[in-house]
């Protein structure tokens, strides 16, 4: 039996091979032509700096436009203009650190996240930590998830922990459309086509709820722990605290609320609180300038409506009152050497 290829055919086949040689070196351009283009791109990103981290040599764009604060407080919390710093969530918004730096001679930024825990806000005090050797005073307004005794407490909203964490996260979870966004938004500020964000955060959420109603019963305290379980975030505060500089002051506060909130006393619950309370102010008995300021008590402020906005967002008279003892502690001559 023979068989024969005929000279067609043999076009065909070499055809065949030639375009399949021609589609490779096609595919191989266009992949080293797109990770050029990516790499590029990359290297421009770092170098714009879209978050103001300051990790890496960079163009010294100054200022950013970003009014999410779980972004923007990248910026702020390495910023040198500043030496205090207010951590929280929205519990914690309406202390101001404007009147806090004319009272005390410190430089604050709030850095204040809204629906944020102490998981969150403990990340944001390590960036601060690290990108400031010299610190003045932190107030840390500890409303009752402080007090959980889960050391995996669920969190209520996404946050970008590689923007704070170590370098080598941030680089690898940089390239993404959010950066882009605020890439362009950078140039634009060096244009002057954009006004930067207030790097000191203050924002009164009081002006935009003036027409509200009191939610009216307000909510309940929710807290399933024991009186006796343990105080996992409030370690954790202890730690950071024995890392932070010696000279450096630290404010643990509970802020007001509506007197529904308060546990009765008695309860095991109230037992809870108090246990929670009296852990916070060991944190800090033996440190100068520093204090547990409680405001989570049942007194006749606490039950007038007026002055809040629901059961744990107070109006500005009980911000105000937060800030003079906020002041007062932070006045306070330091401690003779001998």
């Amino acid at each position: 039996m023979t068989s024969s290829i005929s000279t067609s055919e043999l076009g065909i086949t070499h055809r065949a091979a030639a375009e399949d040689r021609l589609w490779r070196r096609w595919i191989v351009r266009f992949c080293v032509s797109s990770f050029g283009v990516l790499s590029v791109l990359y290297i421009l990103l770092l170098l714009i700096d879209p978050y103001e981290s300051n990790r890496f040599p960079n163009f010294g764009l100054v200022g950013i436009d970003d009014h999410t604060p779980r972004m923007a407080h990248v910026s702020r919390g390495q910023n040198p203009r500043f030496d205090s710093a207010i951590f929280g969530n929205s519990t914690g918004q309406l202390i101001d650190p404007n009147r806090l730096s004319q009272g005390t001679g410190l430089s604050f930024t709030s850095l204040t996240v809204p629906k944020s825990g102490p998981r969150e806000e403990l990340a944001l005090m390590e960036w601060v930590l690290r990108n400031h050797p010299h610190i003045g005073a932190w107030i840390v307004v500890t409303d009752h998830t402080w007090c959980s005794a889960d050391p995996n407490l669920p969190l209520l909203y996404a946050f970008p922990f590689w923007l704070y964490g170590s370098d080598f996260s941030y680089l690898a979870n940089l390239f993404n459309s959010k950066s882009f966004d605020r890439a362009a938004y950078r140039i634009q500020l060096a244009l002057g086509l954009r006004q930067p964000t207030d790097p000191v955060g203050y924002f009164d959420y009081t002006e935009q709820s003036k027409g509200s109603n009191f939610l009216d019963p307000p909510p309940t305290l929710d807290m399933d722990a024991s009186p006796g379980a343990p105080f996992p975030w409030i370690d954790a505060i202890g730690r950071m605290l024995r890392r932070m500089p010696s000279d450096a002051s630290m404010i643990l506060l509970m802020p007001p609320v509506y007197y529904s909130m308060i546990p009765q006393p008695g309860t095991p619950l109230a037992e809870r609180v108090d246990r929670c309370k009296a852990a916070l102010a060991r944190v800090v008995a033996n440190r100068s300038r520093s204090a547990f300021l409680d405001f989570r008590v049942d007194n006749p402020a606490a039950h007038d409506k007026a002055n809040f906005g629901d059961g744990v967002h107070y109006r500005k008279e009980l911000g105000r009152q937060e800030e003079d003892a906020i002041m007062a502690v932070l006045r306070q001559p330091p401690p003779a050497r001998h």
